[in-house]
């Protein structure tokens, strides 16, 4: 959802003369993708911890 919203902020637009509607960002872009950067990060260490995790582990058969 993050990304969505920041990536339709930088979307041209679609005016066709300057009397038409102007758009202006009302969302706080470089807030916004520090937070999903962040996110992201967490999620690959998060993903290291369980691969790692799962190489350590010695399947019991049955």
């Amino acid at each position: 959802t993050l990304t969505a919203a920041i990536s339709n902020t930088s979307r041209e637009s679609d005016r066709y003369s300057t009397r038409e509607i102007k758009w202006h960002k009302v969302i706080p872009v470089p807030s916004l993708q520090k937070q999903a950067d962040d996110i992201s990060l967490k999620l690959r260490d998060l993903n290291v911890l369980i691969q790692s995790t799962n190489w350590k582990i010695d399947l019991i058969e049955a």
